[in-house]
């Protein structure tokens, strides 16, 4: 399988993509181990994140359903809209990395994102060497 190809599929199938190809494919160049490394670490945190977020609002859900005061349930609807636009944004943040990972990939271009490159970098040192 062609080297684009592979950073192709590491974004395309998230963090699952990015351990696949850093497993399975002993023979992979530097840039194609990057950008596998890049999507793990990438969509591992935003897994993390986007579960942290729908905690908050599935608990900001419990307290209104048990709210008898009509204030106090609006105050956590609007808060709980806010955590749904939050979520939203995420959501596009996740499919903007996606693509322009995979357009990168299958150019065989650095794609460097400022705190996501960084940690991948310290945490696969000996893997991107």
């Amino acid at each position: 399988m062609d080297q684009k190809v592979r950073g192709l599929l590491a974004y395309l199938f998230g963090w699952l993509g990015g351990l696949i190809v850093l497993l399975a494919f002993k023979d992979n160049t530097r840039e194609t181990k990057k950008h596998a490394a890049q999507s793990l670490v990438f969509f591992v945190l935003y897994l993390i994140v986007v579960m942290i977020v729908s905690s908050f609002n599935f608990v900001i859900s419990l307290v209104m359903a048990m709210a008898d005061n009509s204030g106090v349930s609006v105050i956590f609807g609007l808060l709980s809209l806010v955590i749904g636009i939050i979520c939203f944004a995420l959501s596009i943040i996740g499919i903007v990395f996606k693509v322009m990972g995979m357009v990168k990939a299958y150019q065989e271009k650095e794609f460097n994102v400022p705190v996501i490159t960084g940690l991948t970098e310290k945490l696969f040192k000996n893997k991107l060497a």
